[in-house]
């Protein structure tokens, strides 16, 4: 596990032997404070974010090196004021109890490490032209989930190790409505498959199916093919228990499942299904029900409701578990890599495959009773039978 901790002192402000606030650097680049200009309007940064810590609340964005502990709570309701532009003066009037230095240098650890941005009259923005394509959540996830520019404990950690038992690396059947499926020969696929770099040219995202279904055979051979799990093993230094299976995860976690909603198959009901990769079956959760259309729906491309709706949903306790600071970050990855293993094995068996963007995640709770919080949805991927050419 990678702890980048800190290098350099606190800076502390102080008022009267007591703290009014601390810039704490992360270690990772010097922070220097930059005098406001007297006159010029600020406002607080668009990715400035407070939260609480240790009880303690701390100022921190994906612009700086150095996080901010607030003390005293008159610097609390300056950052309530600079939610509007305001100048130097200004905040002086509007605090009159504070002396004038200790604004002016509170202010200037805030500018200097980008936590107030500069503003014209009309209110606009004075921000870098490299940050006018970034959303708040996406700077931040990518800083947070990367070395650089935070010092919180990253990589491996087995945090709860002794405290919570990790979930196992198969997840319990929920259902008695079980169907077997068909397992093709992997080593007769082997010899006579289609040459792999002809797989990789054809591999296309195809929106339209065909008006003859895929069958319950096919969508067989393509679970086993991406998703079986091979063999399960656990590890000597902590009680984790490992799989392995045809796609790569980091850590041998696997914490994704796969649920199908099926909405023309031939050889299998119309409904919500959840893959069993250790068994190889499915497990018929509902019906067609509401939930399993709105689904649907959101997948659906111009040829209608996809014939096969596969949604990849995460148990994150296999990640957080095991993992600090880059677990959802890790689940993204693995949720690639499984998409293309998906693509080339659709494309090798001359079916229509296509990754959706993005679904709705509590819509998914709802229709399979999972807790959010631990099992949902991160993942959609259509599959059919090929259109006709």
């Amino acid at each position: 596990m990678s702890d980048s901790s800190t290098k350099e002192q606190p800076f502390v402000i102080s008022i009267s032997g007591k703290t009014f606030a601390a810039i704490a650097p992360f270690g990772t680049n010097r922070v220097t404070p930059v005098p406001p200009v007297a006159n010029q309007l600020y406002t607080l940064s668009r990715f400035a974010y407070l939260h609480t810590q240790n009880g303690q609340m701390i100022l921190e964005s994906p612009l700086a090196h150095c996080q901010v502990i607030l003390h005293d709570g008159r610097s609390l309701a300056i950052l309530h004021a600079l939610s509007s532009a305001q100048t130097l003066t200004q905040l002086g009037n509007q605090f009159s109890d504070l002396p004038q230095d200790i604004i002016t240098t509170f202010l200037s650890w805030l500018l200097g490490e980008k936590f107030l941005t500069a503003t014209d009259e009309d209110g606009m923005l004075k921000e870098e032209p490299s940050l006018h394509l970034w959303e708040f959540h996406d700077l931040l996830f990518h800083t947070r989930s990367r070395l650089g520019r935070h010092n919180y404990p990253y990589g491996k950690s087995y945090l709860h190790l002794g405290k919570t038992e990790p979930l196992p690396a198969v997840k319990l059947l929920r259902s008695s409505s079980r169907i077997p499926l068909y397992k093709p020969n992997i080593q007769a696929l082997m010899d006579r498959d289609v040459p792999f770099t002809r797989v990789m040219e054809e591999r296309r995202s195809q929106r339209q199916q065909g008006k003859q279904p895929i069958t319950v055979e096919q969508l067989s051979e393509f679970l086993y093919r991406t998703a079986r799990i091979r063999a399960l093993k656990t590890a000597e230094s902590v009680e984790y228990e490992f799989s392995d299976r045809p796609y790569p995860s980091g850590g041998a976690c696997y914490e994704l499942e796969m649920y199908l909603a099926i909405n023309a198959c031939q050889g299998l009901e119309l409904g919500l299904y959840h893959y069993c990769p250790r068994e190889h079956l499915l497990c018929q959760l509902n019906g067609y029900t509401s939930d399993v259309f709105k689904l649907s729906c959101q997948a659906a491309t111009e040829s209608g409701l996809p014939q096969v709706l596969i949604i990849l949903a995460a148990r994150f306790p296999r990640i957080t578990w095991k993992y600090r600071s880059l677990a959802y970050s890790l689940i993204l990855k693995h949720v690639g890599v499984l998409y293309q293993s998906m693509y080339l094995v659709a494309t090798a068996m001359g079916l229509a495959p296509c990754a959706i963007g993005g679904g709705n995640s509590d819509l998914f709770a709802h229709a399979t009773g999972t807790d959010y919080l631990v099992e949902t949805s991160v993942g959609e991927f259509i599959l059919g039978s090929k259109a006709d050419s």
